[in-house]
């Protein structure tokens, strides 16, 4: 879109350095994802991931361009340029697009690995929505390629520059990008949801058992032990329970709520807590609350009737891929 409009040579000499800087900051960001978190191939899976951004940044971020730049144009009656914009901008998001694809399509393979994987985890999931998104989007791109772009370029032919801006173009132009812009926010707002869930190939991996029986933690204070089990112990979603008994191995009877907390130590994250629910004589806590692998402090806080809190901490080192290596073997 840039190189629509003639420029300064200074001017180009920062946008140069912007881009490059741009791009510099994206491969931050795939050298801190999942593809850096592999155990194998992790490079090639670094630099596809790093395309993959620069191609979305491309596409996204040229829609949120055009968008912000249409009143400008409007205003200042500068429907000729926009005729010369729109056709660039289609070249690039149609080689933007090229480079999503390819890499997705990789990506995917990586860290989803199978249809069950992808059907059956919240990482699956996840991607399927991020995927159906694009469709619109992509829809409507094409609506303005051929059709918004034709009917500009020949009412610029036809009646001149003002037969354009009282045509009412520019307007459902601008309306098209607005929806495609709003879609991207959506499309951003999955993608961050990706980066937070583990990857479903890594799910499947150690849902699959390789030899890693559940962790059973546990803690006398006083009277009472508590005993915390996490199963399947993975980075993701998990079950944690907690069984609490006192002295004569019988359960405790007046406890009135259990609240757990989790920590990663090694980032010195804040605790993410959560009340775990009453399930026979236990407390059963579900969630991905063990979202990256590290050295963990894993608390437990027991609330009971006519008695003083009791808090149990625990500490685990959860590997990204228990078991992986003794499978192997």
């Amino acid at each position: 879109m840039f190189y629509a409009i003639p420029r300064e040579r200074s001017h180009s000499l920062g946008v140069d350095t912007s881009l490059v800087l741009g791009a510099a900051l994206l491969l931050t960001t795939s050298l801190s994802g999942h593809s850096a978190a592999l155990v194998t191939d992790s490079s090639l899976a670094v630099i596809a991931d790093w395309l993959h951004l620069v191609g979305a940044s491309a596409w996204v971020g040229g829609i949120f361009h055009i968008a912000l730049l249409l009143p400008v144009l409007r205003n200042f009656g500068l429907a000729r340029t926009l005729s010369g914009i729109v056709p660039f901008f289609s070249r690039l998001a149609m080689v933007s697009l090229g480079m999503i694809g390819v890499t997705g399509l990789y990506s995917a393979w990586l860290h989803v690995g199978s249809f069950d994987a992808l059907f059956g985890s919240q990482y699956g999931y996840a991607l399927i929505a991020k995927t159906a998104l694009i469709v619109p989007i992509v829809s409507l791109g094409a609506l303005t390629q051929l059709v918004s772009h034709p009917r500009i370029v020949r009412a610029i032919r036809l009646r001149g520059r003002e037969g354009v801006l009282h045509g009412g173009l520019i307007q459902r132009l601008t309306r098209s990008l607005r929806s495609e812009a709003t879609l991207g926010i959506i499309l951003l707002l999955i993608v961050g949801l990706l980066t937070a869930l583990p990857p479903a190939a890594q799910i499947r991996q150690t849902s699959a058992q390789l030899g890693v029986p559940p962790m059973v933690l546990g803690q006398q204070i006083g009277d009472v032990k508590t005993t915390l089990s996490i199963y399947p112990f993975r980075v993701g979603p998990n079950s944690f329970t907690i069984d609490l008994q006192n002295s004569q191995s019988q359960t405790l009877r007046n406890v009135v709520e259990v609240t757990m907390g989790f920590r990663l130590l090694d980032r010195g994250a804040d605790s993410a807590t959560a009340i775990a629910s009453a399930v026979a004589d236990r407390f059963l806590l579900e969630g991905s609350y063990l979202n990256a692998a590290g050295n963990w402090e894993i608390t437990s806080t027991v609330r009971r009737a006519n008695e003083s809190d009791m808090t149990a901490r625990f500490e685990v080192k959860l590997e990204a891929y228990p078991g992986l290596e003794a499978a192997r073997m």
